[in-house]
């Protein structure tokens, strides 16, 4: 298996009376934009709703030299949390088969 993992960074985007409360899609998309300028891992990103009141980032990321899936998560949650708060609500990430 290559070294590349997949899954989605997922952000509360609405109270349950349809308020919204944190990040929009246009927000998102900005900063996915940012990460694929920025950081060459990313192979795929994609923003998408994810549930009634979520919204997600979801990528394809390949990992670097001497890079862990743990260290990638941990930095990439450590910033989002910092940002968003408890509007970020939680993540999905696994090592990924890229079919070719």
């Amino acid at each position: 298996m290559d070294d590349v993992i997949a899954g989605i960074f997922k952000f509360q985007s609405m109270e349950a009376g349809g308020d919204p409360i944190g990040p929009d899609g246009m927000e998102l998309c900005v900063l996915a934009k940012a990460w694929k300028q920025t950081e060459p891992g990313f192979e795929y990103l994609h923003v998408r709703s994810c549930g009634d009141y979520q919204i997600g980032i979801e990528f394809r990321y390949r990992l670097q030299e001497k890079e862990t899936q743990r260290n990638f998560v941990h930095k990439k949650t450590h910033v989002l949390k910092c940002t968003y708060g408890n509007n970020l609500v939680g993540w999905d990430i696994a090592p990924a088969e890229v079919i070719k």
